[in-house]
């Protein structure tokens, strides 16, 4: 059983690199689009890339908090109305982190933070152990932390995985996010 949960807890520390890998490289494709490309509307579900972006941050800060036992009260608004309208311009989704570089710099301190609190769970062998969280309607849930962090990554993965989808409608070649890239 030690065997099993030490080659978890070395391929969960190798997902948080490649999550924050992934990150960094959309980020820099991110940088080639203007204002009006970033802030407009994309056909996203959360109307904009910048909308995605913070929906990304937010929902890693929820888990986050969730893991440590955290209130997370003051992120559940975000959820009330989940998705974005392609004309409102005022969107939680759009108000969270207001530019581009702001977003950025959260996700990279959330990224930080999740592979410090990763390496915790796994000194202190609770990854199995599961953690009580009110979910944002306020039902009480459990999970184990290992499930939430392979949850965090597959969530990013599938909106990193949208943006790159809009990236060449916006005249941007997508980065190559592949996992083994970010091994190397």
């Amino acid at each position: 059983h030690r065997l099993k949960i030490m080659a978890l807890a070395g391929e969960l520390q190798r997902l948080m690199r490649h999550e924050a890998w992934a990150a960094r490289k959309i980020f820099r494709a991110l940088d080639a689009l203007s204002p009006d490309q970033y802030f407009g509307p994309a056909g996203l579900c959360f109307r904009s890339v910048h909308g995605m972006v913070n929906h990304m941050a937010a929902a890693s800060e929820l888990w986050l908090l969730r893991l440590r036992g955290a209130n997370t009260e003051h992120l559940n608004k975000y959820w009330a109305t989940p998705l974005a309208n392609p004309e409102d311009l005022s969107s939680a989704w759009e108000m969270l982190y207001t530019t581009r570089i702001d977003a950025e710099k959260a996700h990279l301190r959330l990224h930080r933070e999740w592979r410090a609190l990763t390496d915790d769970f796994i000194t202190k062998n609770k990854l199995e152990a599961p953690v009580s969280y009110p979910d944002t309607a306020g039902t009480v849930r459990a999970i184990v932390p290992s499930s939430a962090i392979v949850h965090l990554v597959m969530h990013g993965v599938h909106h990193r995985g949208q943006i790159t989808a809009v990236l060449p409608r916006l005249g941007v070649t997508p980065p190559s996010l592949d996992y083994p890239l970010s091994l190397a």
